[in-house]
């Protein structure tokens, strides 16, 4: 049972990456997944189970894929995992895309509070371990501290997924927002350092931006 659930996911995330939503029926589901139309509600009773089943192993193999990588000081660490997500939505760049315009359009709904509370709780335990080492000031509630993080995040996703950013843009773009969230918490050594590496990452986007409106114009 537990094999044939998974060929259900798997076929939930061959659907997302095909056709950039996640607006497809139960019924499209049965039929790519190759299994009677009864068979999904059977298995796994409904639509937005299967797709917090397809977010949740997302998540589980960027966690997978991080442990090998996280180290440092907490906020060290948290910038690393910030980093490796875009790699990893860039990867499978089209699955996520689907499934983030689902998050944020109307064909599937459910996959917004889907996300949010499958990730909500792991960035969470990044920030709050932030606070406890000192390296974000008191006055700042971690679970505060996560929300806008993750809003932000999800602002730099919605603009990758509306302009097409490559992925050294899309990298720049995320460290960049990140920090500037971050800098406003941080207690003052790491502040004085977070305000560098925001004027290094502002100074990186202004070339790249240069540099690509030079390769449009003709000049390079």
């Amino acid at each position: 049972m537990a094999a044939r659930r998974q060929h259900l996911v798997e076929a939930a995330q061959a659907l997302i990456r095909e056709r950039a939503d996640a607006g497809f029926s139960m019924a499209l589901l049965a039929e790519r997944a190759g299994v009677s139309a009864a068979t999904p509600y059977n298995l796994l009773r409904s639509k937005s189970e299967i797709l917090r089943l397809v977010v949740r192993e997302d998540i589980a193999r960027f966690v997978r894929e991080l442990k090998a990588q996280v180290g440092g000081t907490p906020l060290a660490s948290l910038l690393i995992a910030v980093d490796r997500l875009v790699g990893h939505y860039e990867a499978d760049r089209q699955f996520h895309i689907g499934l983030f315009r689902a998050a944020f359009g109307t064909d599937a709904p459910e996959v917004r509070g889907i996300l949010s509370t499958e990730s909500w709780a792991w960035w969470n335990r990044l920030v709050e371990a932030a606070a406890d080492s000192g390296e974000i000031a008191d006055i700042v509630r971690p679970r505060s501290l996560t929300d806008a993080l993750l809003r932000m995040m999800g602002a730099v996703v919605q603009t990758w997924i509306a302009e097409g950013w490559p992925p050294d843009r899309f990298t720049l773009e995320m460290s960049l927002s990140v920090r500037l969230v971050l800098a406003s918490a941080c207690t003052p050594p790491l502040r004085d350092a977070m305000i560098r590496d925001i004027a290094a990452l502002q100074a990186k986007i202004d070339a790249l931006s240069h540099e690509r409106s030079q390769v449009q114009s003709g000049t390079v």
